[in-house]
């Protein structure tokens, strides 16, 4: 079927002559106030009504802390007078004495002792420890109060002054470490009661067992070990 050539040009015509209808500028205004401004109140209202609920959720965080510090469960296999191989710090590998449990903190009071080993009186986490079998009497041993966690604190060092000169700032030293009194005391009353009470077992090998390191060798299995 032939179509002619005026239905066609009618056609094109026409859909032109819409287009232009429906995007001339007195059709967009009037498309506008009908249709978008509505949507735009309802955004700023939905916005304002948000901002009222969020005052009302938020809420400050109390910062009280609900319960106390509560003291660290000892371990079945940790006892008085059980020997203990230290897993971290200056002196890992030691066998030492383990003395007492500190009731704040819950730490282990250790101890070489200092004769064999050169572990002194010092506190340690319990999950830093492998017990052993071995044990020592020390039912006779008497330990003084005063050994707890306020003992074993360091004493703040006071900072020093900003110096302008870099040869001064270079020239000063910080001043080393140095063990008080106190602790110097009570570090010889109970070695020497330990001391009396290995002499008194005549263990020959008690001695070297505590001033030897434990350590891993080539095919040692350590899930098989009995310490």
């Amino acid at each position: 079927m032939i179509v002619p050539r005026e239905y066609v040009v009618f056609c094109l015509v026409g859909k032109f002559f819409l287009a232009d209808l429906f995007w001339h500028p007195l059709i967009c205004i009037v498309a506008k106030r009908r249709m978008i401004a509505p949507k735009e109140k309802k955004a700023t209202k939905d916005k304002k009504d948000a901002s009222k609920d969020k005052k009302v959720k938020v809420q400050k965080r109390s910062t009280r802390r609900y319960g106390k510090q509560k003291c660290a469960r000892l371990r079945k296999s940790i006892t008085p007078g059980t020997v203990v191989i230290l897993l971290a710090g200056p002196h890992k590998g030691k066998r030492v004495v383990f003395l007492k449990q500190l009731n704040k903190s819950g730490l282990l009071l250790v101890t070489g002792p200092f004769k064999y080993n050169g572990c002194p009186l010092r506190r340690v986490n319990q999950r830093m420890v492998i017990a052993t079998r071995t044990k020592l009497d020390i039912s006779g041993i008497n330990l003084s109060d005063k050994l707890n966690d306020a003992f074993f604190k360091r004493a703040k060092v006071p900072r020093t002054k900003k110096t302008e000169n870099r040869k001064e700032l270079f020239a000063q030293e910080k001043e080393a470490y140095k063990l008080s009194t106190e602790r110097q005391s009570a570090q010889k009353e109970v070695d020497s009661q330990i001391l009396k009470s290995l002499k008194a077992k005549k263990d020959p090998f008690m001695a070297g067992y505590l001033s030897s390191k434990f350590g891993l060798f080539r095919k040692d299995l350590p899930h098989k070990m009995q310490f």
